[in-house]
């Protein structure tokens, strides 16, 4: 980047808050285009980001953490 160029932070940093101020928050969901190669899987926040209000954040990485396991158990028992 040159010196005439923004250079933009994400998420944005909070450097202050006013008394009697709002703010908004836009929902957002983001998943990742590939979530397996060799030698690598992306679970939770990696390979998908929810809207913490949503309230599935968390809830979602248990669920990928359990079907990773499944599969790998599964995929060692078949050799």
């Amino acid at each position: 980047l040159n010196d005439t160029q923004h250079q933009v932070q994400y998420p944005p940093q909070v450097t202050g808050v006013k008394d009697q101020s709002r703010a908004t928050f836009p929902l957002g969901l983001l998943h990742a285009s590939s979530y397996v190669c060799s030698g690598a899987a992306l679970v939770g926040d990696a390979a998908h980001r929810v809207h913490p209000l949503a309230g599935q954040g968390v809830n979602l990485g248990f669920s990928d953490v359990r079907y990773l396991v499944e599969s790998l158990a599964a995929g060692a028992y078949a050799g």
